[in-house]
């Protein structure tokens, strides 16, 4: 795969749904997603052929699509059939898909009225690789920045993530893996990629999304999967104090499912058996759904 650039170690994307190699593609210096972050993405694992929770990352994305007021290019369908093909090019069935929407080429300034041209690009990523059957586990800090709930752009996935991107180099550079993100009131609303969980006494606790946390679709299969198999749940807000104290605590994305967290800001923390058994239901959810995938 030489000559492919840094950032994906696959040598095909897709441009508005069409296949071109990784080393020739470019937006113009003039993009808006480049010029003001003008744009929103989202990011989804893809196992075995089958991108996981399809239906909730679609939806997410047109949401924030439709928020920020800017028109997909593609059909739903055109969408999955081009990722078929990009999956079969760069041949591999395992990968992180991620899909970048721009506003395309405007004039200076903040007004989106001349830009008209949207483009839709998807790129693969290797996907993360953990031991099988046992949950990755970080080392959290407590980020200094403040975030307020009532910011929209917590909600959607926009291409401007620059206080994300400062949270998690603060928390790199302390040597952590990760960070939690508090509100101006000093309650923990998730981390800088991923929703936060937590457990007591037997029930699975997790934020409010009106807290300012992403409505994460591994967040919403968790919760689903829960009630399913009649584990209590809750949500509520608390405060780092708190969750100190709790019989474990674990992160979700859809890239990596669930993360157990074994320390917070440097100090360790309990860890309950309810978190790998919730990982190995998660991940046997996930492998039936490929399986269904590849024989439909």
């Amino acid at each position: 795969m030489n000559g492919v650039p840094t950032g994906s170690s696959f040598p095909w994307v897709a441009m508005n749904g069409r296949l071109i190699p990784a080393r020739s593609a470019f937006v113009s210096i003039f993009d808006r997603s480049f010029q003001l972050g003008d744009g929103v993405f989202e990011t989804i694992r893809v196992l075995d052929g089958c991108p996981l929770e399809w239906q909730a990352h679609w939806r997410r994305f047109i949401n924030a699509s439709n928020w920020a007021g800017i028109t997909v290019p593609l059909q739903q369908r055109r969408v999955r059939s081009c990722l078929k093909d990009l999956l079969k090019r760069n041949r591999t069935a395992d990968a992180v898909l991620r899909l970048h929407l721009t506003r395309g080429i405007g004039t200076r300034g903040y007004s989106p009225a001349n830009a008209k041209d949207p483009i839709l690009v998807m790129t693969l990523h290797p996907g993360a690789r953990f031991t099988p059957g046992i949950p990755h586990q970080v080392h959290v800090s407590i980020s200094t920045l403040r975030f307020d709930a009532r910011n929209p752009t917590l909600h959607h996935k926009t291409a401007s993530r620059i206080l994300n991107v400062i949270v998690k180099a603060e928390a790199e550079s302390a040597d952590f893996d990760d960070a939690l993100l508090l509100d101006r009131d000093g309650f923990v609303t998730e981390a800088v990629s991923s929703n936060l969980f937590w457990i007591t006494q037997d029930c699975l606790n997790t934020t409010p999304l009106e807290t300012g946390g992403l409505p994460g679709t591994t967040r919403a299969a968790l919760l689903k999967l829960c009630r399913r198999v009649g584990i209590r749940t809750g949500e509520t807000r608390i405060r780092p104090a708190r969750l100190l104290r709790a019989d474990g605590v674990f992160l979700t994305s859809s890239t990596v499912g669930i993360a157990e967290v074994v320390s917070i800001g440097g100090r360790p923390i309990r860890r309950s058996p309810l978190t790998g058994e919730l990982h190995a239901r998660l991940e046997k959810l996930w492998q039936t759904t490929a399986r269904r995938h590849r024989t439909s």
